[in-house]
């Protein structure tokens, strides 16, 4: 069961990483693995801003740079959804 974790890099720093690495320590509790994973992430692109997926498990097994991209939302629909979804940790696949 592979988790994400999402970080945004902006002027060429990676933005609340105290922030997120306590959220891995707290997934990876919540998933019963018993050592700690730092996150050591490469040195960001200076260029322009980024999201950072970093994937991990037992392991950091993949970090990915992704250009931001501004959206402009225009319309909104309210959908109803099933209520058994568990969003408590980020899945790879959710």
């Amino acid at each position: 069961m592979r988790l994400i974790e999402t970080i945004l890099v902006k002027d060429g720093a990676y933005q609340n990483l105290e922030y997120h690495q306590w959220r891995v320590d707290w997934s990876r509790k919540a998933l019963q693995y018993s050592d700690r994973v730092i996150l050591k992430l490469p040195e960001p692109p200076k260029d322009r801003e980024y999201r950072v997926r970093v994937t991990y498990s037992k392991t950091i097994e993949r970090v990915e740079f992704f250009p931001t991209a501004k959206r402009l939302f225009q319309k909104f629909q309210l959908v109803e959804v099933a209520s058994d979804f568990d969003y408590s940790l980020k899945y790879e696949n959710r």
